[in-house]
C-alpha cells in the first residue's frame, strides 16, 4: 500500500513517475488477491479464521480492488512493467529459495503457496502487459 499511496500523491501533485506506478500496479494486482487467496485456503484447510487472517484478507482485497479503481488514470509502458515483473520475479525466488516468505497462517501450505506465487508473477505481468499495449493502440 505505501507505493500505492506514493502513485496517489504523485497523482495528486501531477507528476507521473512510470517506474513507481508499475510496481504499485504490480504489487497491489499480485499480492491483494494472492493474500485474500491464501487466507481463504488456510481457513479451509485448519477451520480457523481469526481476526489477523479477516484483516489481511479485507486490506488486501481492497489493494486489488484500488488498482482497479485507479487503472483508468494508468497508463502503463511495457519498461516500467517489465521491471516490476523482474524485481517480482527476484523476490518469488528469494522468498520461497531462502525462506523469507511472508508467515503463513498454515506453515504445511509452504509448497502449494509458493507455487501460487510463482505462478501468480506472470499472470499479473500478462495482464499488466496487455493493459500496456491496449492502452497505447
Amino acid at each position: 500500500m505505501l507505493l500505492f499511496s506514493a502513485f496517489l500523491l504523485s497523482l495528486l501533485a501531477g507528476r507521473r513517475i512510470p517506474l513507481l506506478e508499475a510496481f504499485a500496479y504490480f504489487s497491489n494486482l499480485k499480492y491483494g488477491p494472492w493474500t485474500v487467496l491464501v487466507m481463504a485456503l488456510a481457513w479451509a484447510r485448519n477451520g480457523v479464521l481469526d481476526f489477523q487472517m479477516f484483516h489481511l484478507s479485507l486490506s488486501h482485497g481492497a489493494m486489488a480492488l484500488q488498482a482497479i479503481l485507479f487503472s483508468a488514470r494508468w497508463a502503463p509502458s511495457p519498461g516500467p512493467v517489465l521491471a516490476a515483473t523482474a524485481w517480482a520475479l527476484v523476490n518469488d525466488y528469494a522468498d520461497y529459495t531462502w525462506g523469507l516468505h511472508p508467515t503463513l497462517p498454515e506453515p504445511s501450505m509452504l509448497p502449494l503457496v509458493a507455487q501460487l506465487s510463482r505462478g501468480s508473477t506472470p499472470l499479473v505481468a500478462l495482464v499488466l502487459l496487455y493493459l500496456a499495449w491496449r492502452r497505447r493502440r
